[in-house]
């Protein structure tokens, strides 16, 4: 599909956005900037220069693009002349936004502010393409940054950049080197081709977290959760009975409506609670899961994608509580005896899976993996009880299976 022109500020950062990512991957930021040399004239559009940059004492040809005076960002770049957009026209507010939309007009490039005065600031662009990064690396730390809205966006503008073909459908962009970007809601979910998919993910959780939590409410109903961040450990007291100790992952913190991961949080990231959470974005990055590399992002979010589903196969760890966390609520995966689960029984296994599933779960694939980890014997498209022989019978259906004991004496 042809790229649109933008038509606002965002649509040009969104064009730039997987782009930029990549460079800054091979480009440090600068910790100090002197010019060598600059154009006299201080009203001249893309001015050339050349800049010294720290670290690494490295010279650069660049190019003078805008001056900030008192607070008060001036272009001076030839490139916004073609862009109708009110950002671009006149004085502007100084923002982050307007540095990520000159580098889209300036191919990408990297931009640096160098202070030239208390009062006055000049803005660069730099001539250090160094070899575009590839595809997939650009993509992995691009596409967790992407606004709602703008994923297909950002993706063809990608495919433009690099010359590259591009097929879409409804769940997925796909580029003519191969790398294929899934979507759900039309943001980023997996980057492949890849061993893992989000979507598997979600599909392999849903009975046995099912299951995990039927058992937690049953072994501590209603419990106050409480979490010693630097043991790792947390209080489980239930509604009624003693307290006990359990082993504590604080795998995200939901502060307000946002998710935010624990190794993204600065307060929990270096502690031992946030290992898994640690362990996930290892993950995600290894196998190109992107909410596992979204460092926070609307909770509503986190919850329509089943994330918190999606997540426990790779932790490993399956019973979730929600423990306060100050203000905000901390998702703690918890550890503890009483919280493996027992052999299966026929009872067991109609509860879990009459239990409600996130949706966009692979019911078959759900159903399948569950009984796999279980140890579970099927039959045609049942499943077997191991204590009472009898077939239980799943039929998929929306919202979930409908499930039935057959009686068969």
């Amino acid at each position: 599909m042809d790229l649109s022109p933008p038509a606002t500020l965002a649509d040009v950062i969104a064009d730039g956005l997987i782009e930029q990512a990549g460079y800054d991957l091979t480009f440090p930021p600068a910790t100090k900037t002197e010019i060598v040399a600059l154009a006299a004239d201080p009203h001249m559009l893309d001015a050339p220069a050349v800049l010294r940059i720290f670290p690494g004492n490295r010279k650069f040809n660049a190019t003078r693009i805008a001056r900030i005076v008192r607070g008060e960002w001036e272009w001076l770049a030839s490139r916004t002349e073609t862009v109708n957009i009110p950002q671009f026209l006149g004085p502007q507010v100084p923002s982050e936004e307007l540095l990520y939309a000159a580098r889209t007009l300036y191919a990408n490039a990297p931009v640096v502010l160098v202070p030239c005065s208390a009062e006055e600031m000049l803005v660069f662009v730099l001539d250090a393409h160094g070899g575009q990064p590839p595809l997939k690396d650009a993509l992995l730390t691009g596409l967790p940054r992407i606004e709602a809205g703008f994923a297909r966006r950002a993706l063809r503008a990608t495919a433009a950049f690099r010359g590259l073909g591009i097929h879409e459908d409804a769940y997925a962009v796909e580029f003519s080197s191969g790398d294929r970007v899934e979507l759900e809601n039309d943001l980023p979910v997996s980057l492949g081709p890849s061993q893992h998919r989000f979507a598997d993910m979600r599909s392999d959780g849903s009975y046995l977290a099912a299951e995990h939590q039927l058992l937690f409410d049953g072994v501590f109903p209603r419990p106050d959760v409480h979490v010693d961040a630097q043991q790792a450990r947390a209080r489980l007291t239930p509604a009624h009975g003693s307290p006990v100790l359990a082993g504590a992952q604080i795998v995200a913190v939901i502060s307000g409506s946002t998710w935010q991961w624990a190794w993204a949080h600065p307060q929990l990231a270096p502690h031992p609670c946030a290992q898994v959470a640690h362990a996930l974005r290892q993950f995600g990055q290894a196998y190109g899961i992107i909410p596992l590399l979204t460092p926070r992002m609307p909770a509503q979010r986190a919850h329509d994608i089943g994330l918190l589903t999606a997540l426990k196969p790779v932790a490993g760890l399956y019973a979730h509580g929600i423990a306060p966390l100050g203000a905000d609520n901390a998702v703690t995966l918890l550890q503890h005896p009483a919280l493996i689960l027992p052999p299966p029984t026929e009872a067991a296994i109609v509860a879990t899976l009459k239990s409600s599933v996130d949706s966009g779960v692979d019911t078959q694939r759900a159903i399948a993996t569950y009984a796999r980890a279980r140890g579970i014997t099927t039959h045609g498209t049942h499943l077997v009880a191991p204590d009472t022989g009898r077939l239980i019978e799943v039929t998929p259906g929306q919202g979930g299976p409908s499930v039935r004991v057959l009686d068969t004496h």
